[in-house]
């Protein structure tokens, strides 16, 4: 952006002045309010040569060169490009003050700025998962330019504190259409590769493990190649199980795909809430849509949560179904017999539901131990 209008203009010695003043609350207030100004292009010699000065001091660390990096984020010229980047390679003791300096190119989104980038990410790759996100931003909002840069930002894949932030620039970019179909295709060896890493080490950090395949499988399914994998590999844990399959049914929209996982007590609860979730409800399997099957889920999932059983039960049989009327009107619960491994039978409650079988629902709120 560039401004040829002296309206407003903020002077950049009065800028400095501000942020050198004894007075913190002048110092904070120019922080603050510098970048929000208008400048000249004429103004940025100046800039220039000010950022080039040593960081002597806390003001200048924290004061002057942010605010004036941010300045370069909404005014620059042709120079700007080449300047931002040699600060950002000189800057690497001050992580915030290179991201700064990189956010700047990000703002441009120009092919100068981008191929500035191009030359950072690498050797000087922003300092958290955070900073990444920041310094992408920006680009989702250009495909050309982001189609260039992506490979690039893929090749930080490498390091696992980068993957998660990668993976949902990924599918953003894929879902809305600003990385191109041919960028995915050529990178499919590399997600799979990527795909197979991530499922290795979910074994140590499960969490972290399947919120990068929850954004990186709805990518990769669009691939042939990427299903065709899938058909011969292994899902070694319920909750695999149910996020690729889910991703095969939307990809395919065969609403058979699911009975496997209605089928499943440990499954069919998880599969319910996602497509309630999606107010998709209608795709559930019908033969497990019924009070007595949610009932038996409902119960099955209360036990595997840590702090009861931390695990599900081998076998699980209705006993039977109560009203709890008195407590909550027009509804019943059911008396549920469950039994682990080298353990004796034991009862559980599920409920309430409505009294009226045609109306499925679930509550859960008097789910537990029956005493």
């Amino acid at each position: 952006m560039s401004c040829d209008s002296k309206t407003d203009v903020r002077n950049v010695d009065l800028l400095l002045s501000r942020l050198s003043s004894e007075d913190e609350l002048v110092r904070d207030s120019a922080k603050q309010e510098s970048a929000q100004f208008l400048w000249l292009k004429g103004d940025l010699p100046k800039v220039y040569i000010v950022l080039k000065r040593p960081l002597s001091d806390d003001t200048r660390k924290d004061g002057t060169k942010v605010s004036l990096l941010r300045v370069l984020q909404a005014v620059h010229d042709d120079k700007t490009p080449k300047e931002a980047a040699n600060l950002a390679r000189t800057l690497s003791d001050y992580p915030h003050l290179q991201l700064e300096a990189m956010l700047v190119l990000s703002h441009m989104n120009t092919p100068e700025a981008i191929e500035e980038l191009k030359t950072l990410l690498l050797p000087v790759p922003p300092a958290s998962a955070g900073d990444l996100t920041k310094l992408l931003a920006p680009l989702l909002e250009t495909p050309e330019n982001l189609n260039v840069l992506f490979p690039d930002i893929f090749a930080l894949v490498q390091q696992p504190i980068y993957q998660l932030a990668i993976t949902e620039c990924l599918r953003t970019g894929q879902e809305s259409g600003v990385l191109s179909n041919e960028l995915i295709s050529n990178l499919t060896p590399s997600l799979i590769a990527l795909y197979k890493e991530v499922k290795k080490s979910a074994s140590n950090d499960p969490l972290e493990g399947l919120a990068i395949a929850e954004q990186l499988v709805p990518v990769m399914i669009q691939q042939d190649s990427f299903r065709q994998y899938l058909a011969k590999d292994e899902r070694t844990s319920l909750e695999w199980n149910l996020l690729i399959t889910m991703a095969l049914w939307e990809h395919y929209q065969q609403d058979s795909l699911l009975i496997p996982l209605a089928e499943k007590v440990e499954t069919r609860m998880p599969l319910y809430r996602k497509l309630e979730a999606s107010d998709q409800l209608d795709a559930f399997p019908q033969s497990f849509y019924t009070q007595a099957s949610l009932a038996l889920g409902d119960l099955a999932d209360w036990l595997h949560l840590p702090e009861n059983k931390n695990a599900y039960p081998n076998s699980l049989k209705i006993q039977g179904q109560i009203s709890v009327d008195s407590l909550y009107p027009g509804k019943v619960a059911y008396l549920i017999r469950y039994k682990y491994p080298r353990e004796k039978w034991e009862t559980g409650i599920s409920g309430p539901f409505s009294a009226d079988s045609t109306l499925i629902e679930v509550n859960g709120s008097m789910t537990g131990y029956w005493q």
